[in-house]
């Protein structure tokens, strides 16, 4: 079974205070990631979902700019690893 990950922010708090030190109005960091201010913005808040393809532009943005190496998991989860963890327990449990 293939699975496209689903991922959500993890702290909305630590994402946005990134943001901040590197300098980025959400507008900026939107372009450079080739999404809208308003995704970047849902993204954020925890609203959106974004790809795993997004998620690592956002975090290749903030690393170039504060000059430190992040991982998609320092700010985001995966929250359909959960949701197949669950199918498979009800299926095979």
């Amino acid at each position: 079974m293939h699975v496209t990950s689903k991922l959500k922010v993890r702290s909305s708090l630590a994402l946005k205070h990134k943001i901040a030190m590197a300098g980025f109005t959400s507008k900026k960091l939107a372009e450079i990631v080739d999404i809208t201010p308003n995704y970047l913005s849902q993204i954020v808040q925890g609203k959106a979902s974004p790809s795993p393809i997004r998620a690592q532009a956002i975090i290749d943005a903030l690393s170039a700019r504060l000059g430190e190496s992040f991982t998609i998991g320092d700010f985001f989860f995966d929250v359909s690893v959960k949701k197949n963890a669950t199918d498979f327990i009800s299926e095979f449990g």
